[in-house]
């Protein structure tokens, strides 16, 4: 059974549609990576998942129940989290504000102990726990901003561009510990505009263009694929094998 599953979704705003159709489905354990051009509808895709936006026509559901209707807020509580790709961390808090901003759900004792837990997760931010987010390399935010999502425990993590402005090496940094994430059991779903290293970490991968899907298969057919890799990977040759 799919984890989580969006079945033929149009959504959009106002009057105009973004996705027409849309499917997605994310499996147990799975990293999948939806990738496309600008305004393909790759971050409509993911409000829709995490109940931001309501879709026209459509349904979402959660290990076989349907969430369509349900709030952001409900879906939280059924062990979804989100990570926006634009302020996503409190700038004038500090890192262990941020952190308990995240576990509003949590009584004091479970806030504290889930706290030391994504300090033992995230090291980086227990030895900046007393400072500002805003004073942190964007890096830092990141990987703040995941740890803050991580406070309620989710068994989804939803990433909206995790890697935009980062150095490569920041970059790299963050996808590997969405692999850190996802080794102890949580399904992680991302759009990503370094489309390559993503599906390089993913399992299975989309490609949605004009909020339809295009494309998709496991992350390394996506790859290897000539066609795929020459409009959206940016080369025309399979990536070489490890």
């Amino acid at each position: 059974m799919a984890l989580i599953e969006v079945s033929g979704v149009h959504a959009g705003y106002g009057g105009t549609e973004i996705l027409h159709g849309t499917n997605l489905v994310l499996g147990e354990g799975e990293i999948v990576t939806i990738i496309g051009p600008n305004g393909a509808g790759k971050s409509t895709l993911l409000r829709v998942a995490m109940g931001y936006l309501n879709p026209r026509l459509g349904t979402v559901t959660l290990r076989g129940e349907d969430i369509t209707a349900e709030r952001a807020d409900q879906r939280v509580r059924r062990g979804l989290a989100f990570v926006p790709q634009l302020e996503n961390v409190f700038a004038s808090l500090t890192v262990a504000e941020n952190l308990k901003m995240g576990g509003y759900l949590l009584d004091r004792a479970a806030l504290s102990a889930r706290m030391d837990e994504v300090y033992a997760e995230f090291p980086v931010l227990a030895q900046h726990r007393r400072q500002r987010a805003r004073t942190l390399s964007g890096g830092q935010r990141q990987l703040l901003a995941m740890g803050r999502a991580m406070m309620t425990n989710p068994s989804i993590l939803i990433l909206d561009e995790p890697s935009a402005a980062l150095s490569p090496r920041m970059a790299g940094e963050v996808f590997e510990k969405v692999v850190e994430i996802n080794r102890t059991g949580r399904a992680i779903l991302i759009v990503e505009q370094e489309a390559q290293r993503s599906l390089e970490i993913s399992h299975r991968g989309y490609v949605l263009v004009d909020g339809r899907n295009a494309f998709e298969g496991e992350a390394k057919t996506l790859l290897a694929d000539d066609k795929i890799r020459a409009a959206f990977l940016g080369g025309g040759h399979a990536a070489p094998t490890a």
